[in-house]
């Protein structure tokens, strides 16, 4: 049975297992008992839009499968130590934090003057995961996902570079962690003065991956400090498949949450216009229930709510918002937000 890790602890309980009683050792003296926080995102902030008031996230958006969490310990050539064990997962009093603790044999991890100089790796939600096999090229092209239109646990990675004392038989804090999800969110609802008179009855979106990479390119991550640290352009991973392309899929009255998409003309993985994302959508006027269909293209929207010609690709761990309206002059318009899901609010677990 899948596991997901979403409870509500009393206070008083996550105050215990944060505190620093006198059971802070691992109960096998020959390992190190590793404890840290796991913050998934939830706040968001603007990137190409004017500032909008925080959004509430839906809870599952950062649940996490205990059956599908691996924490894999690299040196800091990406060569393998391997998984923690014993692993405990938490769930604090806010839905987005985990409180984690874990061991390691000490032997296995070549301290230099009582440091561990090397990183450590959150796999979240992924199928095959091998925590034996080395950071590399290959082993990040081989983690992938499909697409799945209801809820869902969503694959997300985070990484650490540690320079830190470790003792056998002892505690070592090493403080958060943060994760990047490797889907993008999409919404497309009316303004609030339109709702009095207008109804969106069928929303879908066309051309999108159905599969999708759960980390981002090697060559962006390799070495990389925290997930925090990513540019924008650092983010994307496309994966395309002649077979592999999700069309129509449902988003009439809610948000969709789908593989990254390289929708410029000039990616490598696009021949022509005719394979653009598009959502398709039906406008009823509730004032004498006619309909009317609409196409708006996924590109960026000037000031006035029209399209431009520059299109946009669909980018994991960002939420794209097209708040659709018209004007006195009867033509749709669109005011686009594109929201990085990503942005750090938070302070690191004292232990």
């Amino acid at each position: 049975m899948i596991r997901f890790i979403r409870y509500i602890l009393m206070l008083c309980c996550v105050a215990g297992f944060m505190s620093c009683g006198s059971d802070d050792s691992p109960s096998d003296p020959s390992m190190v008992r590793v404890v840290f926080r796991l913050y998934v995102p939830t706040t968001t902030a603007e990137s190409r839009a004017d500032a909008d008031p925080t959004e509430d996230a839906e809870t599952w958006e950062s649940a996490i499968n205990m059956d599908k969490l691996h924490i894999v310990l690299y040196t800091k050539n990406g060569t393998s130590i391997g998984g923690l064990e014993n692993v405990a997962l938490v769930a604090t009093s806010a839905p987005n934090i985990y409180d984690v603790t874990g061991s390691v044999l000490v032997d296995k991890l070549n301290l230099k003057s009582g440091k561990f100089d090397g990183q450590i790796m959150i796999y979240a939600n992924m199928d095959g995961v091998n925590e034996t096999s080395n950071f590399n090229e290959g082993l990040v092209n081989s983690l992938t996902f499909t697409a799945n239109s209801g809820k869902h646990t969503i694959p997300m990675w985070g990484l650490k570079q540690l320079n830190v004392s470790m003792k056998a038989g002892s505690q070592t804090n090493i403080g958060t962690i943060n994760l990047l999800r490797a889907e993008a969110k999409i919404r497309v609802f009316l303004r609030s003065d339109m709702v009095e008179n207008y109804e969106l009855t069928n929303v879908k979106l066309s051309q999108a991956n159905k599969q999708g990479y759960c980390l981002p390119q090697y060559q962006n991550i390799k070495g990389v400090s925290d997930v925090q640290a990513l540019e924008h352009d650092a983010f994307a991973h496309f994966l395309s498949k002649d077979d592999g392309k999700l069309m129509d899929v449902d988003m009439t009255n809610k948000p969709i949450y789908v593989p990254e998409y390289e929708n410029k003309v000039s990616s490598t993985n696009r021949t022509s216009k005719t394979d653009a994302a598009v959502i398709k959508l039906t406008l009823l006027d509730k004032r004498d229930n006619q309909t009317t269909s609409y196409t708006l293209p996924f590109v960026e929207y000037n000031a006035n709510g029209a399209p431009t010609q520059t299109a946009m690709d669909i980018v994991r761990d960002h939420y794209y918002k097209f708040e659709v309206y018209k004007n006195d002059d009867g033509m749709l318009r669109v005011r686009l937000k594109v929201r990085q899901w990503y942005v750090v609010k938070h302070s690191d677990i004292q232990m």
